[in-house]
């Protein structure tokens, strides 16, 4: 990211606009770039090796929902999804990790869902990345729908790691308080496991924005907390409403928020002000 201006300003770059609070190295505040264009264009302006941690979520294929459609079928989906991780792992340092939040492909109208894991495992290891494991996300707000096969309520998380350099993992950062009643747990914390239970922003919620899927906020702190440092470099290919840019800057992390649309850029900005 050479050769842009430190100070708070508006960025005509081949006719993409910038609007970014520059990070200075000497400067330990946390600031929040917003970029609005496409994320492999932009990914393409940036230093290899340049981010601590990548948290984020692509649209998905044959979704029937405006923002599940961009790229056509699965065919485009995985060709989509090879060009932009491979730009991920490009500008992720070595050691850093590399967050997908995906939920399930409807591979016909009502019966088979297969999750959208399956499709990108392959393409990140073909890109150099080390897979360290899945995460469950069970929101326990979600309704059974499905009389033909059980009702899907969870959406996966992929967690992956760039080699060649010093994984962070903070276990001791996002511990849990006990769960009143239980003897079983440790009566002063507990550790986090592979299912994760976050609600989502539901319709009446003050968080709720015109993005139609944001991520809840105490979800994407756990992640930024347990894989990256105080002063690091979050990144967000895929940027929606902000949360990714929210959770960075409450924890003294900056962050740099990718995203096509320009409504959703406004809310974000809005959020991160």
């Amino acid at each position: 990211m050479e050769g842009k201006s430190l100070n708070a300003a508006i960025f005509d770059l081949e006719n993409v606009v910038f609007v970014a609070a520059r990070l200075a190295n000497d400067n330990p505040a946390p600031s929040v770039e917003i970029w609005n264009g496409d994320c492999i264009d932009l990914m393409l302006e940036m230093d290899a090796d340049s981010v601590d941690l990548i948290v984020t979520s692509p649209p998905y294929p044959d979704h029937d929902m405006a923002y599940g459609d961009a790229y056509g079928g699965l065919k485009q989906f995985q060709d989509f999804s090879l060009e932009w991780i491979d730009h991920a792992a490009r500008v992720l340092k070595p050691g850093g990790a590399l967050w997908i939040n995906v939920g399930y492909y409807r591979a016909d109208k009502w019966l088979r869902r297969v999750p959208m894991t399956y499709y990108l495992f392959p393409i990140g290891e073909r890109v150099g990345l080390q897979f360290i494991q899945e995460i469950v996300w069970n929101p326990s707000s979600r309704q059974a729908s499905s009389k033909s096969r059980f009702s899907i309520k969870s959406e996966r998380w992929m967690y992956w790691v760039k080699p060649g350099g010093t994984r962070t993992f903070n276990l001791d950062a996002v511990k849990e308080p006990p769960k009143p009643g239980d003897k079983r747990n440790n009566k002063h914390y507990s550790l986090p496991v592979d299912v994760w239970t976050f609600n989502k922003v539901n319709g009446n919620s003050k968080k709720r924005t015109a993005h139609p899927c944001p991520f809840p906020d105490d979800m994407i702190e756990r992640i930024v907390l347990a894989c990256s440092n105080l002063g690091d470099i979050v990144l967000d290919p895929f940027g929606g409403s902000g949360t990714t840019g929210v959770a960075a800057k409450l924890h003294q992390r900056s962050a740099i928020l990718l995203e096509q649309s320009a409504e959703y850029c406004e809310i974000a900005r809005t959020r991160v002000a």
